[in-house]
């Protein structure tokens, strides 16, 4: 009888190795901001972006997946459209506004 066959364990993408030099690069490991523009709505995007991490409550979540099923616009969108309103409601939009033109 033969020994039995087995595949060889698969390397992740990213090597296991201290210096973050050495690792190899994917798509998603690249900065928010290097990424191109996607197109929402038929607009384009312009301007950079930062990523940032929030946490939002299940319900949000939970709420914000179905209200983009029955639209198709990205939870991102809403987020920040949400706030852009925070930010307008305390004065502060009008400010970003002027400066990014």
């Amino acid at each position: 009888m033969g020994k039995p066959t087995t595949t060889p364990a698969r390397r992740s993408v990213r090597a296991r190795t201290s210096d973050p030099r050495e690792r190899v690069e994917s798509r998603h490991s690249l900065p928010c901001a290097s990424l191109p523009p996607k197109s929402v709505a038929g607009s384009l995007l312009v301007g950079r972006k930062v990523c940032t991490t929030i946490y939002l409550e299940a319900e949000q979540v939970a709420a914000l997946k179905r209200l983009k099923a029955r639209t198709r616009v990205p939870i991102s969108a809403f987020i920040r459209e949400g706030i852009d309103d925070v930010l307008q409601r305390y004065g502060e939009l009008k400010d970003i506004e002027e400066v990014s033109t």
